[in-house]
């Protein structure tokens, strides 16, 4: 008995497009849990400065960020800055 390949593909209709649901479900699942990271430039802030010392830093700096996939691309990329009191400071040290 030849099966003709419209056969094939309307068998098991129902069974089929239920498979193809789940697998998309694992699939989105485990792809939103793996761990990714991303290089974003955020300002670079300083308080608790002295009116007597100058801190001579760039304006912005490039971060490694790592995590989840699902919690990176959940986080406001414009609202990230870096921020270094400057009473902990020394003259003439770099950290």
């Amino acid at each position: 008995m030849e099966l003709s390949a419209k056969k094939i593909i309307l068998s098991n209709l129902t069974l089929k497009i239920v498979s193809l649901i789940i697998g998309y479900g694992f699939w989105f699942t485990f792809s939103q849990s793996h761990t990714i990271a991303i290089n974003v430039d955020v300002p670079l802030c300083f308080h608790s400065t002295s009116k007597q010392y100058t801190v001579s830093a760039p304006e912005y700096i490039t971060v490694n960020l790592a995590g989840r996939r699902s919690d990176l691309l959940n986080i406001d990329l414009e609202n990230l800055a870096l921020h270094v009191d400057a009473a902990e400071l020394m003259v003439g040290e770099i950290h």
